[in-house]
């Protein structure tokens, strides 16, 4: 039987760059994602995760970035990848994970092209379901101006499913910390780390 050459990517055949530039979230991340994905990469800011796109800009499939990091910003971030001169870089899916919700933030985003928009704190199955969805070639509507539209929207992205009870392992469940909480961590001296981690 002949295979569908148009089928999405399977997210356990995906190469996934997590831009996050807190370690305790990082590494949170790492241990939600990496049994679910084909090879998960890292970098702990903006300008380490652009410099390693453009050198190889079929590094990843899927972008997964924090709006706020050290330097240069999440969204600062997928403006430089929408214009440079890859094609396959201005059509890599992003997700952006932040603890903003806010409308101007995710209508900024939108119109650059994103996959999805989560809030923080966000659950393995949410993740799971946005990676597939940006797989798909999913992206979001740009919102209107109205206010109450614009929040109507945000609200379509829970941190858990509606509804979904879920069954699995306490890891499963796992959620990301609010910034508040991810302050207890140090950010003042991280430990020495490579621009991007390859992990596999």
């Amino acid at each position: 039987m002949k295979s569908d050459d148009n089928a999405p990517r399977q997210l356990k055949d995906a190469s996934v760059l997590i831009v996050e530039d807190h370690t305790f979230v990082l590494d949170l991340l790492e241990r939600m994602l990496t049994s679910k994905v084909g090879v998960l990469h890292s970098a702990r800011s903006a300008e380490d995760a652009f410099y390693n796109l453009e050198k190889s800009p079929g590094l990843a499939h899927v972008v997964v970035v924090d709006y706020h990091l050290l330097g240069m910003n999440g969204l600062k971030l997928i403006e430089k990848i929408r214009a440079s001169k890859s094609e396959l870089l201005k059509k890599l899916p992003v997700i952006m994970l932040t603890s903003d919700n806010n409308m101007d933030l995710y209508r900024s985003a939108a119109r650059l092209g994103i996959s999805s928009f989560l809030i923080k704190p966000a659950a393995v199955a949410t993740l799971v379901e946005a990676l597939e969805g940006a797989l798909a070639g999913r992206k979001v509507a740009v919102p209107r101006l109205d206010a109450k539209q614009m929040a109507d929207t945000v609200a379509a992205f829970p941190s858990k499913p509606r509804g979904e009870k879920s069954d699995s392992s306490p890891s499963e469940e796992a959620e990301l910390p609010v910034d508040e909480e991810v302050k207890r961590s140090s950010r003042k001296n991280p430990p020495p780390r490579s621009p991007v981690d390859f992990k596999t």
